[in-house]
């Protein structure tokens, strides 16, 4: 069997077995492209406040956690961020299925929380990611992208014209709205695949790194740097203990301090600004078992902060830093791989890229769409209609 139909009838037998798990990604993929805009324009009045004046004192953060307690308090918070924005609201987050609360930054009042939409685009994601189910669905969804990508190569090398002539370059490349049938499904399989087909590689390549190990690896080994070691939680193998970290990886930051109450939040933030002459966001993780560290986010200002976030862990009693990565000092490996989530998602483009994600998720659905429809007609109407379509039948025969 000649190599190029192997790979055309394992292209089409493929297609046909996961074409609904990509046609799902594909409009998951298409609410969530400008889920950030969507969010903040859903939640503006509760992410937005009137500062009273230039010299106005912010509320201390132990204060909003505290109002924030007594909202939620059945739950415990896991992260409070903040902005230099006088006009942005603090945020203090309870996990997905609480969401968050948001206060005002000088008297630290609460003054709302997550909207409708901010929960119905996480179940979107949730649903993008693992459909609803990581437990079950995950390894699907992450071998189906996999398998996606393959279908993206497998289909440019198809698309590849056997002959290098105007007229088959045309057929190919540009998409015909006068069309119909089989020509038309023939025609826009090829033409919207082929310019769309760079960018979906990209999201299918980043989402492979997102959800396999073994990619998320590849991204340093090849950039000539060490892939960081498990977390306990990947290591469950072991017992929950990360092997490469040893027995004292569990150890808590606070078993090696004196038997003192927590340092204030107000005290790390102070340790989180002096890193950072100018800073755009600061989020501090809030510790979920006694004894861990707090660590502090910090990002600049810049239309690529959204990658470009240094790291401050601080001992939860004491404050003091036990660990400091700024983003300049980061490895090869680390940088690229922090690019991974923002140039899936087209952040990293700002509305441009998120526009070309849309694009991009709208083409896979119609791929889709188009391949099955190819796929019938071969197998169940076997007599062109039309000169038309005969034509069609000829430039798709392998």
């Amino acid at each position: 069997m000649p190599f190029r139909t192997l790979i055309f009838w394992t292209h089409l037998a493929i297609g046909i077995v996961i074409g609904a798990l990509v046609l799902s990604m594909s409009v998951t993929g298409m609410l969530l492209a400008f889920e950030p805009q969507i969010v903040d324009w859903s939640e503006r009045q509760a992410r937005t406040v009137v500062a009273p004046g230039p010299d106005s004192r912010r509320a201390g953060l132990d204060a909003v956690l505290a109002n924030a307690r007594k909202e939620l308090p059945d739950a415990p918070p896991t992260e409070i961020r903040l902005w230099s924005d006088p006009a942005a609201s603090i945020v203090v987050k309870f996990g997905k299925e609480k969401g968050s609360l948001y206060a005002n930054p000088y008297t630290g009042n609460i003054i709302g929380k997550d909207s409708r939409i901010h929960f119905f685009l996480q179940s979107v994601e949730d649903w993008h990611r693992w459909l609803a189910s990581r437990k079950i669905w995950k390894p699907v969804i992450d071998a189906g992208n996999l398998i996606f990508l393959f279908m993206l190569v497998s289909g440019l090398y198809l698309w590849w014209p056997r002959r290098w002539t105007r007229r088959a370059l045309k057929s190919v490349t540009l998409p015909n709205l006068k069309l119909t049938g089989k020509a038309r499904d023939w025609n826009w399989h090829n033409a919207f695949g082929f310019w769309m087909a760079p960018f979906l590689i990209v999201i299918a390549l980043t989402g492979t790194i997102v959800g396999y190990r073994w990619a998320s690896d590849l991204v340093y080994v090849l950039s000539g740097n060490t892939p960081p070691p498990k977390a306990p939680e990947e290591a469950a193998g072991s017992g929950g203990k990360d092997m490469r970290k040893g027995p004292r990886a569990q150890e808590s930051v606070a078993d090696r301090t004196p038997d003192r109450a927590a340092a204030s939040l107000d005290t790390m933030l102070a340790q989180a600004e002096s890193k950072a002459s100018a800073w755009h966001s600061i989020a501090l993780r809030l510790p979920q078992k006694a004894g861990a560290p707090i660590i502090a986010y910090i990002q600049k200002p810049g239309f690529w902060r959204r990658s470009s976030r240094s790291q401050l862990t601080l001992n939860p009693i004491t404050a003091a830093v036990v660990k400091w990565e700024p983003y300049s000092e980061y490895n090869l490996g680390r940088k690229l791989r922090s690019w991974v989530v923002p140039i899936h998602t087209g952040q990293a483009g700002g509305i441009l890229g998120q526009a070309i994600v849309a694009s991009a998720a709208f083409t896979a659905a119609l791929l889709v769409w188009t391949g099955l429809a190819i796929s019938w007609r071969r197998f169940f109407q076997t007599k062109p209609r039309t000169r038309v379509h005969a034509e069609a039948d000829a430039r798709i025969k392998v």
